[in-house]
């Protein structure tokens, strides 16, 4: 595993997280195309669906594995990540899916749910 930064990385490579394990969040309303670095979106473009992530545009779209560390506080910076606030958020397993991509995160753990965006968190990517 390595830390949760990608600057200075030559080449990135999803984790080993099945899809079965995919991020699936429920969120109050639509969310913006990406945010800033990390790029993050809502699959189907609603306000619940796979949490769909990427560590640049030069990679293909994927996941965040939801794992035993993911927690209430990750659920909230998740869905702020994919550009939605909300009060309250919930993480659930995702339907499986041959199209979900690489995971490029897992074991994502935040300290608090003031974290503005989830990979400020602390996780694994490799």
């Amino acid at each position: 595993s390595q830390a949760n930064t990608v600057r200075g990385c030559d080449r990135l490579s999803p984790i080993g997280c099945g899809a079965a394990n995919a991020l699936h969040l429920g969120c109050a309303t639509p969310p913006p195309v990406s945010a800033a670095r990390w790029d993050y979106r809502i699959a189907g473009g609603g306000t619940t669906g796979r949490l769909q992530v990427r560590p640049s545009a030069a990679v293909p779209w994927g996941y965040v594995c939801r794992d035993s560390t993911f927690n209430q506080a990750a659920a909230l910076v998740a869905c702020r990540s994919a550009g939605v606030e909300v009060a309250r958020a919930t993480s659930f397993p995702t339907p499986a899916s041959s199209d979900a991509g690489p995971a490029w995160m897992q074991s994502v753990t935040c300290a608090k749910s003031a974290v503005s965006r989830l990979h400020n968190c602390t996780f694994a990517y490799d």
